[in-house]
């Protein structure tokens, strides 16, 4: 986004001025930094949610003081009782539908889809697109005849992961294929497949098969090495500059609707070469 807005000032001749704040996973905080940067007199407030209902709250001081709102990665809930000017971002249903769909279509060819029993971790019910990832995998689930045995929340957390997982597969021996919502917990998921004797490689019949999504540099390299079997991720570049652009139409008035910008980029199953 600083590059693009370099970029934009170039071609413009316009002054693009960004400031950044961190919310450290605080829904308070957040509501007080954009308070702040509403106060400080800023054209635009764009705002990545950390809880998609609580945000309805900085979307409300923004407007009501007359600054345009713009949710990017994560939109607000359509229950929030508010609705951001705009939205950036993609649709996290297919990444989970692409991932599902990818892992079921390698079981059905290796013929083990018959046998197929899904453990599905959701990252946090706070969180629209762990919501919505869940749903596109369910919705692949349902395709391809798959139940769904058991379901945890891991709130985004690898100890959560590992404590909950751990408790899942133990309850659940029969379960060989995992949606993981995140790259980012997938360290505590390895450990929790590992001590219950469900971590090898593709290849090996002990192996469980594994869809991911994000495509860290941590779930590459699993990929590559055969264990995670589909990692789906979304191009943040350009939901960036998608961003960026609708801020500056705002503060320009030339955008004055709720405009969903989703599949900016659809999410595809990536495929790690040797």
């Amino acid at each position: 986004m600083k590059e693009y807005a370099k970029q934009l000032e170039k071609q413009t001749g316009n002054r693009i001025q960004l400031t950044f704040t961190v919310a450290d996973n605080d829904v308070g905080k957040q509501l007080a930094d954009i308070m702040d940067l509403v106060n400080a007199g800023n054209d635009v407030v764009m705002m990545c949610a950390i809880d998609s209902k609580a945000i309805a709250s900085g979307i409300k001081a923004c407007q009501d003081a007359g600054v345009p709102a713009v949710t990017v990665v994560r939109p607000e809930a359509e229950d929030s009782g508010a609705r951001a000017n705009a939205f950036v971002g993609v649709d996290t249903v297919d990444q989970g539908y692409t991932t599902g769909k990818a892992v079921f279509e390698k079981m059905k060819k290796d013929g083990k889809l018959a046998q197929a029993k899904a453990l599905n971790i959701i990252g946090d019910l706070r969180d629209e697109n762990a919501i919505n990832r869940s749903t596109g995998f369910k919705m692949a689930c349902k395709e391809y005849n798959v139940p769904i045995v058991a379901e945890i929340e891991c709130e985004w957390n690898n100890d959560l992961t590992l404590q909950r997982t751990t408790a899942a597969l133990a309850e659940h021996p029969e379960v060989n294929i995992i949606f993981c919502p995140t790259d980012a917990v997938i360290q505590g998921l390895q450990t929790a497949m590992e001590r219950n004797n469900k971590w090898f490689p593709y290849g090996d019949p002990r192996h469980v098969y594994l869809g991911s999504q994000d495509a860290y540099p941590i779930g590459y390299q699993l990929t590559k090495a055969g264990y995670i079997d589909a990692d789906t991720i979304y191009d943040p570049i350009i939901v960036a500059k998608k961003a960026l652009e609708f801020c500056i139409a705002l503060a320009e008035g030339k955008l004055d609707f709720y405009g969903i910008f989703v599949n900016l980029s659809k999410g595809q199953p990536s495929q790690a070469g040797p």
